[in-house]
């Protein structure tokens, strides 16, 4: 059970990075990029290292 859990976090996390760039690229709203940044901050993702 724990495997499918970690399968489904690393696909949320995955998607919760292409929305990050995603939301960056088409200038969406400052403060719903932040929001996203922060939400992969809070999982140790660092957006710095990551490529499009």
């Amino acid at each position: 059970m724990n495997d499918k859990r970690d399968s489904m976090q690393e696909v949320s996390s995955e998607l919760l990075c292409e929305t990050y760039w995603t939301a960056l690229q088409l200038g969406l709203d400052q403060g719903f990029v932040e929001m996203l940044k922060a939400e992969l901050a809070r999982r140790g993702i660092d957006i710095n290292n990551e490529s499009e």
